[in-house]
Parts: structure tokens; C-alpha cells; sequence
């Protein structure tokens, strides 16, 4: 069939058309759809919907994208990002909810610019979710001071060094847990330290396990056994487990080098009645008992109790230890 040119408008339909060449036209209208190869257009205008399986787009002007993923193709892939963009999310990520942003791997770096680029931002958390305070006063001083200056933080990732410190609390998380202070300290004027406990304690290698108020002496097979005789003269001092301060720590444990109180208050094993304010002196076998009249003098004299105890036996009783040597 041959298609020729005409002047005036006009219909023209056809069942299956087979073209090998090309076809210029004007306006092309399909009802259903085009199938196709390739399709090369200058300009594209779609009033509904497009659906496109791989798209290779040079330059887009697109007015809203909604799309899950949005990629250069790989991690080591540059892309650039240009304008004022908001982000504007309240998902969960990674288990916390509120989430808007969440960067997986790599750094965010800011640089360049002017006036100087930084991070601007409502609050700042700490990684577990806890709030960062910074209350207080500022000056242009004290911030050079603690951020740059003769008290900053010197390194990271090991021992933090500052020439000066205020803080109200310093822990090490648990009274349990052990912490360390190392160097030549020295308690300003009007300045105390303030303990729990009120027994000044040393550990000493004991040649037994002894528990806490057992009355101990000088000798054995090591430092110190429990006392032997009644109103002995070599009483030495007391086991103690609540020491307020406590010398030759590092020396061994409650086991091998039990605490001995040698003043201040302390609990200690006595047998029979005690009245408050009695001397007490030893009883023999690592116990003590309160003095008869004229038997306490300042060598066999332990120390006095601070409470009454009103029965016949075994028992301790809080008391001031006052051991001569």
C-alpha cells in the first residue's frame, strides 16, 4: 500500500502495519502502548505513570522521587549531593527509634567553606542514648583552658593527662571495683579525707584463715597467729573487714594477708557478758572477754567496747581497739 501526501485533514485506519524503514511524523498517538527496541526522543512528556526496569539518566529535573536506595554504585564511589537539603525521618535504626540519619560506615567530615562549617544541632547524646550536659559558665578563657589549652586532654585512648581537675565525684563505677592512684599526693590546707569506715588496718601474712573480729598476736609460722592465752601480753590487734584505710594493700588477700585493725573501731569476738565502756583483754584462742577488776593493764588491754552484751556467749561486740606495742 501506498501512503500518499493530501493537503486537508482526514482518517486513515489500518489493521497490522509493518514498516522496515523509518516514519517521521508529527504527533504520534498509541491507545495501548509502544514496544520497541530503543526509543530516541528529544523531549518526553508523560502525564500518568512510568514504569522503567534500568534507566540510564544523564541529567534529571525531577520534582519529588520516592525510592528506597540511592547509590553510586559502590561504597568507593563518589557522588555529590548539591543544594539545601532537609532530612526529615522518625524510623528505627540499628534498634533506636527517632532515627532520621544512620551512617554505617565511614566518617562525616566538614570542611571548607565560610564562615567555618561545623555541626548544628538541638541536643547531643552520648552513644548509649544518655543526654551530654554542658552546663556551666564560659569564657573565651576557660574553654581555650580545658579545649586547647595547658589543661586539655593530651592524648586519647590511654591516660588522660591535665595539669588541674574539679569534679564532685570521681568512681571507678562500683564500690567493688578496684581503681588505682599513682604519685605524691598531698591534702591541701583545710582539706580531709572522709571515710566510712573508723579502724586504721594493716595486712599482714597470717599462718591460718581468720575471720573478721579474731583476735590475733605476733608469731606463728608467718606474721601473725590468733592470740593463745588468757590475758595475754601479746595481743597485736583485731581482723578487721571494714577498714577506713588500709596499708600494705597490694601484700595479698583477706586469705593469706587478712586486715589487722590495730585502732579505731572494729568488731571483736568476745565470750560472756560485756558492759558497755569495759576493757577488754583476751580470752584465749583468738577471742577476748571483758576485764575483771584489776586484771586489764597497757599491755594486755585490746581496747574497750563501745556496746553492751548481755548473754553468755560467743558473739562480737563494736569496739574501740587501743593495742599498745
Amino acid at each position: 500500500m501506498t501512503l500518499t501526501t493530501t493537503s486537508s485533514g482526514g482518517t486513515t485506519t489500518f489493521g497490522a502495519l509493518t514498516v522496515t524503514g523509518n516514519i517521521q511524523a508529527n504527533n504520534i498517538n498509541a491507545t495501548n502502548g509502544i514496544t520497541g527496541d530503543t526509543i530516541t526522543v528529544r523531549l518526553a512528556t508523560v502525564t500518568a505513570n512510568a514504569t522503567i526496569a534500568n534507566a540510564t539518566v544523564t541529567t534529571a529535573n525531577l520534582g519529588t522521587t520516592r525510592t528506597t536506595t540511592i547509590t553510586t554504585g559502590s561504597q568507593a564511589t563518589n557522588g555529590t549531593l548539591t543544594g539545601v537539603w532537609t532530612q526529615n525521618g522518625s524510623g528505627t535504626a540499628n534498634s533506636i527509634s527517632g532515627t532520621s540519619m544512620w551512617i554505617t560506615g565511614g566518617n562525616l567530615v566538614i570542611s571548607g567553606g565560610s564562615p567555618t562549617l561545623g555541626i548544628r544541632t538541638d541536643n547531643y547524646y552520648y552513644a548509649n542514648g544518655v543526654p551530654v550536659s554542658f552546663a556551666g559558665t564560659y569564657t573565651n578563657a576557660n574553654v581555650f583552658d580545658y579545649m586547647t589549652g595547658s589543661n586539655s586532654v593530651s592524648r586519647f585512648g590511654g591516660a588522660i593527662s591535665v595539669s588541674s581537675a574539679t569534679t564532685a565525684n570521681i568512681t571507678t563505677g562500683a564500690s567493688g571495683t578496684a581503681g588505682q592512684i599513682t604519685g605524691n599526693w598531698t591534702l591541701s590546707g583545710g582539706s580531709r579525707l572522709n571515710a566510712t569506715y573508723a579502724d586504721l588496718a594493716e595486712r599482714f601474712e597470717a599462718d591460718s584463715y581468720y575471720d573478721a573480729g579474731t583476735v590475733v598476736e605476733l608469731g606463728g609460722e608467718k606474721e601473725i597467729t590468733s592470740v593463745k592465752y588468757e590475758l595475754s601480753e601479746d595481743v597485736f590487734g583485731v581482723i578487721s573487714q571494714t577498714a577506713g584505710y588500709l596499708m600494705n594493700s597490694g601484700a595479698g588477700d583477706d586469705i593469706t594477708h587478712p586486715p589487722v585493725a590495730m585502732t579505731g573501731r572494729v568488731d571483736v569476738k568476745v565470750t560472756g557478758v560485756v558492759k558497755k565502756g569495759q576493757r577488754l583483754v583476751s580470752a584465749g584462742n583468738g577471742i577476748a572477754r571483758a576485764a575483771k577488776k584489776g586484771e586489764a593493764n597497757s599491755f594486755n588491754t585490746i581496747g574497750r567496747s563501745l556496746v553492751d552484751k548481755l548473754d553468755d556467749g560467743v558473739g562480737t561486740v563494736l569496739s574501740i581497739v587501743m593495742v599498745s606495742k
